[in-house]
């Protein structure tokens, strides 16, 4: 589980580690914000479509070992291209690659994890796979930047194309090929495909709309786009210099660390429409407090700290209230048209319409998208309808008693 959790981290180490070197890169290959915004724009616009793609061919072939090594290599090795790039072309097109590879590793370590774990343990195991990214991303930026400063921006991404070449290598050599009985087989087949006979079911539950729609403006606003241009806001707007903007992006990372392991306990215990709209209301003074206090260190420091709880509802969203809106048959369906809905729209416009109006109004206008992008989920989600199965029997128990 530990080489999983390491990996999970790395894939997304490795899709947003780049905007912490955004400067370096802008200022070396001139580029605007738009074309900034694209490099995060194409990974998740090939990350929604390999994701959906592979994971069809990954269960009906059955060799998800060799298909994970072989997209760790492949995105690792991607990610050295980028450092090679001489021209926004070549950018994109290595990122668009890391999107095509990082895109079907997440399903398929969600099949090996529950392969590879009793019933009982597949819950702590995935919320522990999960936190690890946050918490990879909560102490990497600052040595993502000191290799940057010290060496350039090109050896920064050669040394995070490391770490997943040497575990492809460890998985490759040590990982065994997950062998599910039919049992399992159809529990990660609930977790990993998407079936489109079932798309009509799902879609009839108002949950799951309003989940997808969500799921545009979450990826476009508070996940996305703040990831992609909150670091270049506080250095150009806030006078940050690239290391402090690094260390409030990492203490980001860190908070978002513990309030990935708050949020399951607090949702089974209050409900899950309760903590989704409390969490996303509290997650609009994120962006209030950097358009506000973006000069003020201790300010944006108590504020990610703080704040910071909104991007944590990830999991909720896309995956526990979809799953829980429809028949368990549909609950692979339902989170996957969330999930591919919210990569594909949602992190493809977010991050290049950022970049676009940074150049036309100024590095604050995606700090404002961010903020609108909030509001608007926050409206959405007060039409939710509670799932969380205590918190339903309970108002049940409630109606018979009357």
């Amino acid at each position: 589980m530990v080489s999983f959790g390491l990996l999970w981290g790395l894939i997304f180490l490795d899709r947003l580690g780049i905007t912490y070197i955004f400067p370096n890169i802008a200022a070396d290959l001139q580029l605007t914000n738009a074309q900034l915004g694209l490099t995060m724009s194409i990974v998740a616009f090939t990350w929604g479509i390999s994701s959906v793609i592979f994971a069809f061919i990954s269960d009906s072939i059955g060799k998800r070992k060799n298909f994970l090594v072989f997209f760790v290599f492949m995105f690792s090795i991607a990610t050295f291209g980028v450092g090679l790039a001489q021209s926004i072309i070549a950018l994109l097109v290595a990122r668009a690659i890391i999107g095509l590879a990082e895109g079907p590793s997440i399903p398929l370590i969600q099949a090996s994890m529950m392969a590879e774990s009793t019933p009982s343990r597949r819950g702590f195991n995935a919320g522990f796979i999960i936190a690890m990214s946050s918490l990879i991303g909560g102490l990497t930026p600052t040595l993502i930047v000191a290799i940057a400063g010290h060496l350039g921006w090109r050896y920064a991404l050669y040394s995070m194309s490391i770490p997943g070449i040497l575990l492809g290598i460890f998985l490759w050599i040590y990982m065994r090929e997950p062998r599910l009985s039919n049992e399992s087989e159809k529990d990660v087949s609930h977790v990993s495909k998407m079936k489109w006979s079932d798309v009509k079911i799902v879609l009839k539950s108002r949950n799951v709309w309003l989940c997808v729609i969500g799921a545009i403006f979450q990826m476009g606003g508070p996940i996305l786009t703040f990831s992609s241009f909150g670091p270049l806001y506080l250095m150009k707007e806030g006078g940050f210099s690239q290391t402090a903007a690094a260390a409030i992006f990492s203490i980001y990372g860190i908070a978002q660390f513990v309030w990935s392991a708050l949020m399951p306990w607090l949702s089974d215990r209050f409900g899950r429409k309760p903590v989704v709209l409390t969490v996303m209301f509290v997650q609009m003074l994120l962006p209030i407090s950097f358009l506000l206090f973006h000069n003020i260190h201790g300010m944006i420091v108590l504020a990610v700290i703080t704040f910071s709880c909104g991007s944590c509802l990830a999991p909720l969203t896309f995956f526990t209230i979809p799953g829980e809106s429809v028949p368990p048959v549909s609950a692979a369906t339902a989170m996957s048209l969330v999930n591919l809905v919210g990569e594909v729209i949602g992190g493809t416009l977010g991050p290049a319409l950022g970049g676009m109006f940074a150049d036309r109004y100024g590095i604050a206008a995606p700090i404002w998208i961010v903020l609108l992008a909030t509001i608007v989920t926050f409206i959405l989600f007060l039409g939710l309808k509670e799932t969380a199965p205590a918190k339903r029997n309970f108002e049940f128990s409630k109606t018979i008693a009357q």
